[in-house]
């Protein structure tokens, strides 16, 4: 039955399928001057799990990004409810390609799409509509209302472009279900799209001087060292590969389910193997049925009589006949082994056969590498044969009603493999139609994303080739070839012309005039946007240089919002920018930056950490939306001396927004930190060495803000920068008269743990006084520096998060946060 997607806002729309996805849209002199998406997601077609992307999330991001770079507001949206127009036009006509591929959803599949589809759709109208009327009704001769207009129009589009996103995401195929429980895994995307960006960077000869000088303002730091060499021989080739690696043909093919269309044969063999795990479990069920306990039954009186044990269990005469698959192998006499029955008529038969049944299965499914009901099967037979070895004579209700939703559930999944046998062993020339459609229109969208994304790399990749479909089926070609897919090359190849049939209609996509876009393409990291009143987070900043991945927040990240979120409350939209630009001053010139700072690990002091800290300070000063005042405050937290570590446990460990402070604070990450620290304050020569360079590069830092139009905080900024490299040299100057110490004798036996209990509850002010102590004498520093300062800075973290609770943390407690 064909249906129609009602194109409208759902208000009881689940809060799985809610757009969190906020973009940023940069204006400049009334035109789009980027826009940053941040790594949050739109929601999964599949609930929690993302699934994986057949057309690589970055690129589809890309090429909207690509689609509104440059256009003055009234275009961006215009053109923005042009986009969404092309994409869902298909929902006009029963008969459309797009219905068409809709049409091969599962029924389940199609009705979880269905209202999301029709609410992102509708949202994407409204929102541009209401963008447009605030455009329209500024006067034109008043700059402050023009000005305001602009920025909730601004505002408006972006939310518009998230849920496009969604709705996109939701399209038949864009999406899959992940290959394994493990999820989605990355397939090297992110070096690939490095590769191309680069390449169209190199390509874009046009691009203003300031933006080929400084492309994105150094937020292209890692895509501009893309660790991908293009080569040498073979330049074209190579992109060309990185390109396609934006495309997961892996997850299109899996989705398509080609086997029984090319390869016919061994989509035969798979039927039969399903055929026969069915068989066996239906003889399952069929013994479950002996096992059961009878359900109560009504007297007169209307009562229900209880459910009793089940005692004595009747088997019928010659037992419950169970089927089992054919072992692998050949027989003694040389030939395949056949099935094999076996009779069921008493616990002792049970006993003796559930090993049997249980080895038949796992040596039929050894791993999840066929049809995924193969495996259902298995694990639904193993787990009933665990079940039975606990039977010694009586079934209780309770291990009855197991049985009875282990049977439902064997006899749910046979029909599921009927179903699959009895597609399996269709004829292909029938049957080929529909996954040759969907692969034609997932290629066909893929190479155009890439040509209005990236349309320099693209054309030196020679990526389309003398024909698009031809550039298609050829890929999709080779890697069928390696699928291991036992290929029947006549089968194949009619298969690849109905491909390339269906590509054909289709078109030859168009190449974009230039990808100016590509400045500002690194608008990764963290996000936020205001909605209603409220802030809204996606994303994290980008982990300190000299930090694999995200690391470890010693303070937990919803500690660090949650001070900004109380501060918002307090402060409102109007007040919040002048409140964190006191902020970053303060921490400029406390006790993080002239103690901690020098404390830092080798590694990220030689990689110019001190330096990131205060450009990153400087952004947060010069930031003027709320917005952008607050990514740059929180990115710079982020930077702060030991707020992130490489070292520690990264899983996460309850933090959370509602957990007490103890929970939120990683001590036990941080004393992984300083343990490392401690083995580089051993070898004073090259930590003093490392610091000297660090002063030496802070000295270099901002020169153009001397000078009579310096900001109103360059005083104190500058200051804070001298204070830093007094900081440093103090450091050296006392490493320098450090004697290198000897252990401390190991205590006495503790058994009973009271002294190491005395040493961890000493007092945060004595651990302060010994600190300034060791500074006040030239002393060399003690790593337990690094957790009496982290610790005191945490406490005011998590004081101004939570105004009025109670901080004090468990002596002792080492407690964990996620990265």
């Amino acid at each position: 039955m064909k249906r129609r997607i009602v194109i409208q806002e759902d208000p009881g729309l689940s809060p799985m399928r809610r757009v969190k996805l906020v973009p940023r849209v940069k204006l400049g002199d009334g035109v789009i001057k980027g826009i940053r998406f941040g790594r949050a997601r739109t929601p999964s077609p599949f609930g929690g799990p993302m699934g994986d992307h057949t057309s690589s999330w970055a690129s589809v991001v890309d090429s909207v990004h690509a689609s509104l770079y440059g256009r003055s507001l009234p275009d961006a949206l215009q053109k923005l409810s042009a986009m969404q127009d092309a994409v869902q036009e298909w929902m006009n006509s029963d008969t459309s390609e797009g219905s068409k591929l809709f049409d091969t959803l599962a029924p389940e599949d199609q009705d979880k799409r269905e209202k999301a589809l029709g609410h992102y759709a509708a949202t994407v109208k409204r929102l541009v509509g209401e963008a447009k009327q605030h455009l329209g009704q500024a006067p034109p001769n008043d700059p402050a209302a023009q000005s305001a207009a602009q920025a909730a129009a601004a505002k408006l589009l972006a939310d518009a472009v998230g849920h496009h996103l969604a709705y996109v995401n939701f399209l038949p195929f864009a999406t899959v279900r992940a290959g394994s429980d493990r999820g989605s895994i990355g397939s090297g995307e992110g070096e690939a799209r490095a590769a191309v960006l680069d390449a169209e960077f190199a390509s874009e000869e046009n691009l203003d001087e300031v933006e080929a000088q400084n492309p994105g303002h150094g937020r292209h730091r890692n895509w501009r060292d893309s660790l991908v060499t293009l080569g040498t021989q073979s330049p074209d080739f190579v992109l060309r590969a990185e390109i396609w690696k934006l495309f997961s043909l892996e997850a299109a093919v899996r989705a398509a389910d080609l086997e029984h269309v090319v390869a016919p044969e061994r989509a035969k063999k798979t039927a039969e193997k399903l055929d026969a795990l069915k068989t066996m479990g239906d003889g399952l069920g069929d013994l479950v049925d002996v096992l059961l306990v009878e359900d109560g039954v009504k007297g007169p009186d209307g009562k229900t009589s209880k459910r009793t044990k089940k005692k004595d269990f009747t088997f019928p005469d010659g037992g419950v006949k169970i089927t089992l698959p054919a072992r692998t192998g050949q027989g003694a006499t040389g030939v395949p082994n056949g099935p094999e029955v076996v009779a069921i008529g008493s616990l002792q038969d049970l006993a003796r056969v559930l090993d049997k049944i249980e080895g038949r299965a796992v040596a039929q499914v050894p791993d999840r590498s066929g049809a995924p009901e193969l495996w259902q099967m298995r694990v639904q037979v193993t787990g009933l044969t665990k079940k039975l070895r606990g039977i010694m004579g009586e079934v209780t209700p309770g291990l009855s009603d197991e049985l009875r939703a282990f049977k439902d559930g064997i006899k749910s999944t046979g029909d599921d493999m009927a179903e699959e046998s009895r597609r399996l062993r269709e004829d292909p020339d029938r049957t080929r139609e529909d996954p040759a459609r969907m692969l034609a229109h997932l290629l066909h969208d893929f190479q155009s994303i890439v040509v209005r994304s990236y349309p320099g790399a693209a054309s030196k990749a020679g990526f389309l080739g003398g024909s698009a479909a031809d550039s298609a089926v050829n890929v999709l070609k080779e890697h069928l070839d390696k699928a291991g897919l036992a290929v029947e090359p006549a089968m194949l190849d009619a298969f690849l012309d109905k491909v390339k049939e269906f590509h054909t209609e289709l078109g030859e996509p168009e190449y974009a005039v230039d990808a100016r876009w590509i400045a500002e393409a690194g608008g990764g990291g963290l996000l936020v946007a205001i909605r209603n009143g409220k802030l809204e987070f996606g994303g994290r900043p980008d982990a300190p240089v000299g930090i694999a991945g995200m690391g470890s927040h010693t303070t937990s990240w919803v500690t660090e919002c949650a001070a900004v979120e109380q501060w918002f409350k307090e402060k409102g939209e109007a007040g919040i920018g002048d409140h964190l630009r006191k902020q970053v001053i303060k921490d400029l010139k406390g006790e993080l930056m002239t103690d901690l700072a020098p404390l830092l690990p080798n590694d990220q002091l030689s990689a110019d950490q001190l330096t990131d800290i205060f450009e990153a300070a400087r952004a947060a000063l010069e930031a003027e939306a709320p917005e952008d005042t607050i990514e740059a405050y929180l990115s710079f937290r982020n930077l702060l001396p030991y707020a992130t570590v490489d070292a520690g446990n990264r899983d996460g460990q309850g933090e959370r927004a509602t957990a007490s402070k103890g929970v939120n604070f990683d001590e036990e990450s941080l004393e992984a930190a300083m343990a490392l620290k401690q083995d580089e304050l051993d070898n004073p020569g090259t930590a003093i060495a490392v610091l000297q360079a660090a002063a030496t590069s802070l000295r270099n830092v901002a020169p153009d803000l001397a000078g009579p139009a310096a900001p109103k905080w360059q005083k104190d900024f500058l200051e804070a920068v001298d204070t830093t490299i007094a900081g440093l040299d103090h450091i050296v100057r006392r490493l320098k008269n450090s004697v290198p110490q000897k252990a401390p004798a190991a205590p006495p036996t503790d058994p009973t743990g009271k002294t190491k209990k005395k040493e961890k509850e000493k007092t945060k002010a004595e651990m302060k006084k010994e600190r300034l102590a060791r500074k006040a004498n030239d002393e060399p520093p003690s790593v337990d520096d690094i957790l009496q300062m982290r610790d005191a800075e945490h406490n005011a973290v998590w004081k101004a998060g939570h105004p009025g609770k109670k901080t004090t943390r468990p002596a002792g407690a080492a407690a964990q946060s996620p990265p």
